[in-house]
């Protein structure tokens, strides 16, 4: 895995949005809780964060995370889905991995894909 930047992440899930890829989402925190959602990402701005829906309509059920609303508060990887640790896998949907890593609560989002 590598980090990237903001803007490239940003343009991974453009395209994700845009092309409306089938993801397989896991969400971890440092408390131990987990939830893994596969779907389709339905939604992305900076103030409401994103919508991964179990629907590509957006209906169904639902995670939402707000990675961009305040500049500095997470990191990002990329990388072929095989790199990532097991602490952030269920079973993988995807080629390619795109973590976001929130710093100041230590919780991992991790989103499978293949383009």
């Amino acid at each position: 895995m590598s980090q990237i930047s903001p803007q490239e992440a940003s343009d991974i899930l453009e395209k994700l949005f845009s092309e409306k890829v089938r993801v397989s989402t896991f969400f971890n925190t440092s408390s131990g809780a987990r939830v893994r959602l596969d779907g389709f990402l339905t939604g992305a701005r900076p103030e409401e964060g994103l919508f991964i829906t179990s629907r590509p309509d957006g209906g169904g059920d639902w995670i939402n995370v707000r990675p961009f609303k305040v500049a500095g508060m997470c990191t990002f990887s990329y990388g072929e889905a095989r790199e990532v640790g097991e602490e952030l896998r269920g079973s993988i949907l995807g080629e390619s991995a795109l973590i976001i890593n929130f710093l100041a609560t230590g919780k991992h989002f991790a989103i499978f894909f293949t383009l």
